[in-house]
């Protein structure tokens, strides 16, 4: 998206501290935050972690 993960936070309403932690595997990520990633790219919770769970 070019953004950085901080930008990314700030424009979608997360502490930039969590998302880095969930980012880092340090915090287990939980449904708010999941729905406020999700919208920052535009979809949905669901089809977010389809197109994680091809990804990896």
């Amino acid at each position: 998206m070019g953004v950085s993960l901080n930008k990314f936070a700030i424009n979608n309403e997360i502490d930039p501290a969590i998302l880095s932690r969930i980012e880092n595997l340090k915090q287990d990520i939980k449904m708010g935050i999941l729905v406020k990633i999700a919208n920052g790219f535009e979809t949905t919770p669901a089809k977010f972690l389809s197109e994680f769970e091809n990804y990896e």
